[in-house]
């Protein structure tokens, strides 16, 4: 289902929120609400693989589960977010 989709985390922080792809080392953002915040996460995305030769492979969850502990902290809020909206071309 999330084959083709970058995994993303958000945490909860006092003020706002923060988000992250592991798939995409580097790209970070933040808002005030879930929903702003993937939001923004989309934006992040498509600017950080702009100009990138490669686009990152997404490994999704389970992957990610057994490689990094800290994604099964029950305080994260899990996302998905297409390659296809982020990075069209690359799926071309």
């Amino acid at each position: 289902m999330h084959a083709n989709s970058y995994l993303i985390v958000i945490e909860s922080g006092k003020r706002n929120f923060s988000a992250y792809s592991p798939d995409v080392p580097g790209c970070v953002t933040t808002g005030k609400t879930v929903d702003e915040t993937l939001k923004h996460m989309r934006e992040a995305l498509t600017f950080h693989l702009e100009d990138e030769d490669s686009v990152p492979e997404p490994k999704g969850l389970a992957w990610h589960l057994a490689d990094d502990a800290e994604l099964s902290d029950e305080t994260l809020v899990i996302a998905y977010i297409p390659v296809s909206e982020v990075a069209p071309l690359a799926l071309a």
